[in-house]
């Protein structure tokens, strides 16, 4: 599952969405952003989420600005409320 999910942007480059019913909501956002450090995250579902080269360059520090832009894109506040 590692290979075929985590790694998946470095080997492939093919887009994959997953979301594991064990998974908290919560942790969604937080598990993007260490993704994006680790360079697991295709430029594709980057630029599709319109995150500037500089939050990408350095995920950790624009950490809030990355959590504002994705709970937008995503409607965020409608998921985690169900």
């Amino acid at each position: 599952m590692v290979q075929d999910i985590y790694e998946n942007a470095a080997i492939s480059k093919k887009q994959i969405t997953y979301l594991s019913l064990a998974w908290d909501i919560e942790e969604c956002i937080p598990g993007f952003i260490d993704n994006l450090t680790d360079g697991n995250i295709i430029q594709t579902v980057i630029d599709s989420h319109q995150l500037d080269q500089k939050w990408v360059n350095e995920p950790r520090k624009y950490a809030n600005e990355i959590t504002a832009r994705l709970e937008q894109n995503t409607a965020y506040d409608k998921k985690k409320a169900i």
